[in-house]
């Protein structure tokens, strides 16, 4: 027979809050989609998984013989964007906010019938050369920028490159994304369309990445 009957209910609902706290976290674990394997050459893997919008987020990754910096400076030679990111027509730097953070307006060309598009993002970029990491943070700011006639313009963008160095002239770069195209595109071609460009921005990064005005510590 239960004597001290308020010490139970204490305890009762100590117990219940502990069981409601461990539901939800497995409920979040397993609403989040697992990554699958999109598309790959010998060098890049592309990966998605579905979001809530229907969208999929793309997760990249490749090794290249570079130095984990090199992506600082190449991220910051804007003038070379074109030639490496995929689609794209233009990038116009917007502001500079310390030595590590600054918004860019990007333009992108778009497969006919769809209109191009842009994107403003702002990214802050830091460096943690005890374990030769770079993160760069990347972020919409597409609300602050007037939006323009004969674009549609990219929403919710959200995204972070990532290098880390795994041996003496290698590292690993890597990049995970979302980003609603807008408009009247559909789901099922705007996720093929970021697979595929997220793929040819990568194979076109390698090449550009190795060059020594990016990294001239690299041995040859």
């Amino acid at each position: 027979m239960i004597t001290n009957l308020p010490m139970f209910l204490q305890l009762f609902r100590i117990l219940f809050c502990w069981l409601f706290l461990l539901c939800v976290l497995s409920a979040n674990t397993y609403a989040q989609e697992a990554w699958l394997l999109a598309k790959e050459t010998d060098q890049v893997q592309v990966y998605s998984r579905k979001t809530d919008s229907g969208l999929d987020e793309v997760r990249v990754v490749t090794q290249v013989k570079a130095d984990y910096r090199a992506i600082l400076k190449l991220l910051d030679d804007i003038n070379a964007a074109p030639r490496w990111v995929a689609n794209c027509k233009m990038v116009e730097n917007l502001g500079w906010f310390g030595e590590r953070e600054r918004t860019v307006h990007t333009f992108f060309s778009s497969p006919w019938p769809l209109s191009d598009r842009d994107m403003v993002t702002h990214s802050v970029a830091s460096i943690d050369e005890s374990n030769q990491v770079v993160l760069v943070e990347v972020s919409d700011h597409g609300q602050k920028q007037q939006i323009l006639s004969h674009y549609v313009r990219f929403e919710d963008v959200k995204g972070q490159w990532t290098s880390k160095q795994i041996d003496e002239n290698i590292s690993e770069i890597s990049y995970q994304g979302y980003a609603d195209p807008a408009g009247t595109v559909p789901n099922w071609l705007a996720n093929r369309l970021a697979i595929s460009a997220s793929l040819e921005t990568f194979e076109k990064m390698r090449k550009h990445i190795v060059s020594k005005q990016y990294h001239p510590a690299v041995k040859p």
